[in-house]
């Protein structure tokens, strides 16, 4: 028996073509899609912590008629979270937040966190001194023929 017999083929070329490309395009577009849709009711969650109080042991009679027992108790988790400051929070929080907004900008979406900036041009009078002794003025006759 020999090396090569052991070694099973290296052939690419199945890989390559452009149905598997395809193939392999729509797998990742699903598997973004689920990540994003997970990742977007982790944020939802965390946003309506406004509705809920830290000390609440319960969900809302609303998220337990909407989403159920089980999926209101977890919403509840994450929303309680809501309330603490970004250093407390837990970090799958923040990542939540952070993969929403990068598919978001990897899709082309209109999506806009942190400082904006803006640059502008401001022209003012030249200073009054010596060298510059302030706006030209021009004398005015009166054109009067007599």
């Amino acid at each position: 028996m020999t090396k090569t017999e052991l070694v099973p083929s290296l052939d690419l070329t199945p890989l390559l073509l452009p149905e598997a490309r395809e193939n392999r395009l729509a797998k990742m577009r699903e598997i973004e899609d689920d990540v994003y849709q997970h990742a977007l009711g982790n944020v939802e969650a965390m946003l309506s912590y406004y509705e809920v109080s830290p000390m609440d042991e319960n969900p809302p009679e609303a998220w337990v008629e909407k989403y159920g027992l089980e999926a209101a108790q977890l919403r509840l988790k994450v929303a309680k979270d809501g309330h603490l400051k970004k250093a407390d929070a837990p970090i799958g929080l923040h990542s939540s937040l952070h993969l929403v907004v990068g598919i978001a900008k990897a899709r082309g979406q209109s999506v806009r966190v942190g400082t904006l900036e803006l640059n502008a041009r401001i022209s003012l009078p030249a200073p009054t001194t010596a060298d510059h002794p302030g706006p030209v003025g021009y004398e005015v006759r009166d054109l009067d023929p007599e």
